[in-house]
């Protein structure tokens, strides 16, 4: 099973990357391939946590994800 999952620079006044935000994909092509917005937001965190390695896909710095996860 391949996973995908993309990562943007947030970076720092000095141009030092602060943070990522990790963004769900669905395939080798960048850019969003809808499924519903709760369901890819909920995959990515499984991806995110239990399949990769967190501190490795984020370089060790901070990560966000733009969630829209409705319960």
């Amino acid at each position: 099973m391949d996973i995908y999952v993309a990562r943007q620079p947030i970076f720092d006044r000095k141009m030092n990357v602060y943070s990522y935000e990790l963004l769900y994909r669905r395939s080798m092509n960048n850019f969003y391939e809808g499924l519903n917005d709760s369901q890819a937001t909920a995959e990515l965190i499984n991806n995110t946590f239990l399949v990769m390695q967190f501190s490795e896909l984020t370089s060790g710095t901070r990560a966000f994800i733009n969630s829209r996860l409705f319960f």
